[in-house]
């Protein structure tokens, strides 16, 4: 059983070819397809920003037609020296609300809990839920975040797998914004509803 970090040294250094994902109407699929290999990954995206502990960063590698994700990229942790580090923490930080957000994790060797999600909404801290892997290598594993509504923010930590893990396919849906008057606009138009309605009355006087 080869480890998340065995199989990036053994591709490092293949050319491998980049492919584009469509996206469905109102929705964004992230895939890290398009970077080239080792490409530190942090704001390509302006839907999402990512980013790790400090010393560390996210790297997009070659790897995902070995674990079954949209090939060739995913991304995983690595220290400012390059070494990979998959074990560190993930930090996932949208620039507006998203709902029906999913990923894969690659590179899994644990039947069970693999680590922790900490799940960040409008309001603050929504809860924590376990990130569940079943300990094959060579399968992904999808992550539904869906009961969870206007998302801002999740960071992955406590991460027990050996070798650590890795991630692709990141899907979610922009949470649609609602327009809410400011207390000084609802002032004015209740002072323009007012105007409206004593011209009115005035002017069944003036008919009377």
């Amino acid at each position: 059983m080869k480890k998340l970090s065995q199989v990036i040294a053994a591709t490092l250094g293949l050319a491998v070819l980049a492919t584009t994902t469509s996206t469905p109407a109102q929705a964004a699929v992230i895939n890290f397809d398009s970077l080239p290999s080792e490409t530190t990954v942090t704001n390509q995206y302006p839907e999402v920003t990512f980013s790790s502990e400090p010393g560390f960063e996210v790297a997009a590698f070659p790897v995902a037609a070995f674990y079954g994700s949209s090939s060739p990229n995913v991304i995983a942790v690595r220290n400012l020296n390059g070494s990979l580090d998959a074990n560190r923490n993930l930090f996932v930080d949208f620039s507006q609300a998203v709902n029906n957000l999913s990923f894969l994790v690659v590179g899994n060797n644990t039947n069970g809990s693999s680590a922790l999600i900490d799940i960040f909404t409008t309001t603050g801290f929504a809860g924590q839920v376990n990130l569940v892997t079943d300990g094959n290598v060579l399968s992904p594993d999808l992550i539904n975040l869906a009961s969870f509504t206007n998302i801002t923010r999740i960071s992955i930590n406590s991460i027990t797998d050996v070798g650590g893990i890795g991630y692709d396919d990141f899907k979610f849906e922009v949470s649609s914004a609602t327009s809410v008057p400011e207390p000084a606009t609802l002032f004015g138009l209740f002072t323009i509803a007012a105007f409206a309605v004593s011209s009115l009355k005035g002017r069944n006087v003036a008919i009377k």
